[in-house]
């Protein structure tokens, strides 16, 4: 059975050539290949001298993360073993059960997206909560789905959300698309949180990850920025970075360029360790995060 490998809407601050990153799902109950491939490398220079351009984002590599798989078959034993699909107290389940509130299930399971329909499955439950690693051996808790950021299948754990009301201050509730042969499409009525972390100071992330700037929409009119984890790299100030190998967590990729974040309201302070940068805004679409404005030593 092949993999259904399924991403979040929106692009990271830097490279063009924007593409979502992807998001590990449940196994599919079709016969087809996970997506693979990481995303092309480019860059968004300095505009007029006077900062980053507001360009379409680069994406986070896109690799496919495995998570346990749905429950054996869709026959009519395996439906008869599933719990009501009303809950004791409060109002109707949609059966088989539903991705937020978790109703439908066996207290040892945990609602799981299915197929690239929106289906839904009870699977065994995992151990990992929303903001921590999950991968192939390690698998999310009831209520969030693993968002892989890592060629090795590894990613972290979102909570599934019907709008920003579900999440945590600071934090988004985007769409899942399912990725396939380079194209993407939006699985009906599945949204997951964003992590919410700090920019500068980085922070809010696990080890091995740092918080970057991303773009929701980069076709947008307006457009809005957020921050989210992302897989880091060993790169500091100038390295040469790309889709594959990133940047060290305060940092993100510019022009192949790793390039430390900055705060525009601290003047040029956060750039103290880059001796000739300043903090350089972007005025064509500043970059707003939660009401703080962010630039890039440069």
């Amino acid at each position: 059975m092949g993999r259904l490998v399924a991403t979040i809407l929106a692009c990271t601050v830097g490279v063009l050539g924007c593409a979502s990153g992807e998001v590990a799902s449940a196994e599919a109950g079709v016969d087809r290949p996970a997506a693979d491939g990481a995303p092309t490398d480019a860059g968004i220079g300095p505009s007029d001298g006077a900062g980053p351009e507001s360009a379409p984002m680069p994406p986070t590599p896109t690799p496919p993360t495995p998570t346990p798989p749905t429950p054996p078959g869709a026959d009519a034993a395996a439906d008869d073993a599933r719990p009501p699909s009303t809950t004791d107290t409060g109002p109707p389940c949609d059966a088989p059960c539903e991705l937020v509130s978790q109703c439908g299930c066996a207290a040892s399971e945990r609602c799981d997206l299915a197929d690239a329909r929106g289906g839904r499955a009870c699977v065994p439950d995992g151990t990992v909560g929303p903001g921590g690693e999950c991968g192939p051996t390690a698998a999310c808790r009831a209520g969030a789905l693993c968002v892989g950021v890592r060629g090795d299948g590894s990613g972290l754990c979102h909570a599934f959300c019907e709008a920003a009301a579900d999440c945590s201050s600071g934090s988004r509730c985007l769409a899942v698309v399912v990725s396939e042969g380079g194209t993407t499409t939006t699985i009906p009525g599945v949204r997951t949180c964003t992590s919410g972390c700090d920019l500068v100071p980085t922070a809010g992330c696990p080890a091995g990850y740092g918080c970057a700037l991303f773009v929701e929409d980069p076709d947008a009119a307006f457009l809005d920025y957020y921050a989210e984890c992302a897989a880091a790299g060993p790169g500091l100030s100038g390295d040469p970075c790309s889709a594959s190998t990133g940047c060290s967590p305060g940092f993100q990729c510019l022009v192949r360029q790793c390039t430390r974040i900055c705060r525009v309201a601290m003047g040029d302070s956060d750039c103290a360790d880059d001796p000739g940068t300043s903090c350089r805004a972007n005025f064509e679409a500043p970059y707003l995060v939660e009401g703080f404005e962010y630039g890039f030593c440069q």
